[in-house]
């Protein structure tokens, strides 16, 4: 009993964690992006849409990686792997900006392109979280909606405390410039 509690814990913080870094991402994403290409609408849309397109196709994937082999080995791996793209933003930005510019899709399409090499990668994975989490917490399926509940409320608390702690902490610790 003890142990499956923990596991439930495990479980909410790694959903947590995921929420938070997504929202991070997509913030210090807009750092990296609009010096390049300007604080434009293209820019500001390309950042939005490509977020919530690695975040779908990572939840429809997550779910059915979750489905075929629900292991915490598989979890923890995913977990891993994005958290390893995550740290890997900064190096990756400044040839995939570059890549952009040197295409001439402009400011425009640039920033879709930028956007996508950036945090495409990063937001899939994380986007697999939720559905994973899903799986290897549920108990029975008469309990399913609430888990579910429970789990999506607990990763859009990460991402909102992900929006402000980056903007408001972040940001201006670590003295990131537009």
């Amino acid at each position: 009993m003890l142990q499956n509690i923990r596991f439930n814990a495990w479980l909410r913080v790694q959903v947590f964690v995921s929420g938070f870094a997504i929202m991070a991402l997509e913030l210090l994403g807009s750092r990296l992006i609009t010096p390049v290409f300007g604080n434009s609408t293209s820019t500001w849309g390309s950042l939005i849409g490509v977020v919530l397109a690695g975040l779908a196709g990572g939840y429809q994937y997550g779910g059915k990686l979750a489905d075929r082999s629900p292991t915490r080995v598989r979890f923890s791996t995913i977990l891993f792997t994005g958290a390893v793209f995550v740290i890997l933003v900064p190096f990756i930005a400044p040839s995939a900006l570059a890549l952009s510019l040197s295409l001439g899709l402009g400011d425009r399409y640039g920033p879709v392109l930028a956007t996508t090499l950036i945090l495409g990668l990063p937001t899939f994975l994380l986007g697999m979280t939720s559905p994973f989490a899903l799986r290897m917490g549920a108990q029975q399926l008469a309990s399913l909606g609430n888990l579910s509940g429970n789990l999506y409320s607990i990763s859009t608390v990460g991402s909102i405390l992900g929006t402000f702690g980056t903007v408001f902490v972040l940001i201006p610790l670590w003295d990131v410039r537009s």
